[in-house]
């Protein structure tokens, strides 16, 4: 491993969801398919840095691959954890935005990508890869998510003995490639679960809740609330009162699989509705 990585490690949180290891125990996981669900906040995109610098000093000159929907939200997703482990470790990494990567002193190079259609994934499959990753999993599309994974980059992950990875917080709806990977279902990849409360560089974390809460108009009239729930935490931090409160908290910020009625609501508009079909159906 790259010489200081045990500070690395250590630095991040150890505690998660009962029954879960959380950031750290998903930064240090040396098993194919490392599975991160997280909430907003709970320090995921640092885990996912860090586990391309864990392997970044036994590969110089090589290259792996980060992806999400595109190249320039890959970007904005890594260069705050990219910096601060420039100004916790002083790792010397720089980006090369012209060729959309970031790279260390030895070479190693951490390119970022985007999965919007088959034809970025295909570029993927003539490199070998030193690792992996894949973020909000739940916005690229689940076929193209799967066929990426496993078709465009595992093979060429073999020269390296590499690894990949994927993470997100869950979508509106249970289905799909990103839930049977962190539903907790499949029992063919560890998985990882944790939210902001877990993480240690995270503070006033019931304040941050509460404020998202107050936005969302999600806060449950007093009323509603069970006997032994005296304060909002209490009510968070108890799975049988996350029915009071807005599904979309519970999916971006707990970090966990709700059904969402509102997500199975089809709008009729204007912009989606025709007279005939807008489009010949290539069959």
């Amino acid at each position: 491993m790259t010489p200081g990585w045990g500070r690395v490690l250590m630095s991040m949180s150890e505690s998660a969801h009962a029954g879960y290891k959380g950031q750290r125990g998903f930064a240090a996981c040396r098993q194919q398919g490392a599975i991160a669900r997280a909430g907003r906040g709970g320090g995921k995109s640092m885990a996912m840095a860090a586990r391309f610098h864990a392997v970044s000093a036994a590969h110089p000159r090589a290259s792996s691959v980060f992806v999400t929907i595109s190249s320039e939200r890959s970007r904005d997703i890594l260069t705050p954890a990219i910096w601060k482990l420039n100004e916790k470790y002083d790792c010397k990494i720089e980006e090369k935005r012209g060729d959309k990567h970031f790279e260390w002193p030895n070479g190693y190079k951490l390119l970022y990508r985007g999965c919007k259609d088959v034809t970025e994934a295909n570029k993927r499959r003539g490199t070998p890869w030193v690792a992996a990753g894949w973020d909000e999993c739940a916005s690229i599309n689940q076929r193209l998510l799967q066929e990426d994974i496993h078709e465009c980059v595992e093979p060429r992950l073999v020269d390296y003995n590499g690894r990949w990875f994927a993470g997100g917080t869950p979508g509106p709806l249970p289905q799909g490639y990103w839930y049977e990977l962190s539903s907790g279902d499949n029992h063919t990849y560890p998985l990882f679960c944790w939210d902001a409360r877990h993480n240690p560089h995270m503070p006033n974390v019931l304040s941050y809740f509460d404020k998202t809460l107050q936005r969302m108009n999600g806060v449950p009239d007093r009323k509603t609330w069970p006997e032994h729930c005296k304060s909002l935490l209490d009510l968070i931090t108890d799975p049988d009162c996350w029915k009071l409160l807005p599904a979309a908290f519970v999916r971006e910020y707990l970090g966990q699989w709700v059904v969402d009625l509102k997500a199975l609501i089809y709008k009729v508009t204007p912009k989606n509705s025709f007279r005939e079909f807008p489009i010949t159906p290539d069959y």
